[in-house]
C-alpha cells in the first residue's frame, strides 16, 4: 500500500511540475502521533489542540503537503 501511495504521489509532483512555469511551495509537517478522534493516540489531544493545528494549516502558502505521523 505504501509503495501505491509513494508512486501517486510522486507521479502527482511530477504532473505539476511539468504543468507549471512558477515556483512551487512545498511544506512537510510532522503531526507528531496525530489521532483521527479527540483523547486518543500516543499523544492525546483535545479539541483545542486541532482547532489550533487547523488555524496554522490555513496560514501556510504551499502547493504540495507533505504530512508526517497521521494516525501512526
Amino acid at each position: 500500500m505504501i509503495n501505491k501511495i509513494s508512486l501517486f504521489l510522486s507521479t502527482l509532483v511530477l504532473v505539476i511540475l511539468t504543468s507549471c512555469s512558477s515556483e512551487i511551495r512545498f511544506v512537510a509537517w510532522n503531526m507528531e502521533h496525530l489521532a483521527e478522534n479527540i483523547g486518543e493516540g500516543c499523544v492525546p489531544r483535545q479539541e483545542s489542540d486541532y482547532i489550533k493545528l487547523q488555524n496554522f494549516a490555513r496560514t501556510l502558502d504551499a502547493d504540495v503537503f507533505a504530512l508526517q505521523e497521521v494516525e501512526s
